[in-house]
């Protein structure tokens, strides 16, 4: 369970086949910015966790990737924020 994280300038992948690069389970207002996920990687971040609330997605580059964020079954559609983004 973690409150008020800042994730600045990640650059990496999930080092497993299908596995997200970042994953995020019970977390609360979070910021990740500045990041990307290297070549290989399909999904960015996968959030999970009932508690899971408040997470901003801001200045990253998607371009390498397929999808930006998932949300476990269950959690609402507003968990997270992706503002100034870029992709393909």
């Amino acid at each position: 369970d973690i409150r008020g994280l800042t994730l600045e300038g990640f650059s990496g992948g999930s080092g497993k086949a299908g596995a997200p690069a970042i994953q995020l389970n019970q977390v609360e207002n979070a910021v990740v910015r500045n990041s990307s996920a290297t070549g290989g990687t399909d999904t960015f971040l996968l959030v999970k966790g009932a508690r899971s609330k408040d997470i901003l997605l801001i200045h990253n580059d998607f371009r390498g990737i397929k999808t930006a964020y998932k949300l476990e079954s269950g959690l609402a559609p507003g968990t997270v924020r992706s503002e100034f983004n870029v992709s393909r």
